[in-house]
């Protein structure tokens, strides 16, 4: 599941189509502080909690090759700001 709040941000990259491409982005770092999540941020939980295996997840993520580099602790390339509970 994703999450997206309504933030002065969001409203703002919705708003302008050239910003449209931050929203992803914005919804990863404002895990934290707002609550939002992407689907892959989702995954992730999901994994961490044992309540799916990791093919499956590897196999539902949007970008299955920084969901599998951030499983083995690297940062990939946009969700570089995830920070998940274990």
């Amino acid at each position: 599941m994703e999450v997206l709040i309504s933030t002065s941000r969001m409203r703002e990259c919705i708003a302008d189509e050239k910003r449209a491409r931050e929203i992803r982005d914005a919804i990863a770092e404002g895990h934290i502080s707002y609550g939002m999540q992407t689907f892959d941020q989702s995954l992730m939980q999901l994994y961490k909690s044992k309540l799916v295996t990791y093919e499956t997840a590897l196999g539902a993520a949007t970008n299955p090759d920084d969901f599998a580099l951030f499983v083995r602790g690297i940062s990939g390339t946009s969700e570089g700001k995830w920070e998940m509970n274990a």
